[in-house]
């Protein structure tokens, strides 16, 4: 999901692999891990940017997956968002509220 931010290490050039012959086994393994520390400290600096989410899209994101894990199969995107709705909004309504519905009063 988010490998679209993460950088490239930068591929060693024959250059570079000829120098790192001459440098030895710990120069090279040294180099190579200190590019991989600079792609992740730019890869950590983006993701340091995507702002967090709050408790409330948390709890509506775990009842979505309750309603759509038990039926998923049988229900409408328009039925999925009305129960969805109400359950978010469960202050504002009471099975009082249900029954003046269903009896069709006011």
């Amino acid at each position: 999901m988010l490998e679209p931010l993460a950088a490239e290490a930068a591929p060693l050039s024959s250059s570079s692999e000829t120098m790192a012959l001459d440098e030895g086994f710990a120069a090279v393994t040294l180099e190579r891990a200190r590019r991989l520390r600079q792609a992740t400290s730019r890869f950590n600096d983006q993701v340091a940017a995507i702002a967090s989410t709050s408790n409330v899209v948390d709890r509506f994101f775990s009842q979505a997956k309750a309603v759509v894990g038990m039926h998923r199969q049988a229900m409408t995107p328009l039925h999925l968002e009305s129960i969805l709705f109400l359950k978010v909004n469960r202050s504002y309504w009471s099975a009082a509220t249900v029954r003046k519905v269903v009896r069709g009063t006011q």
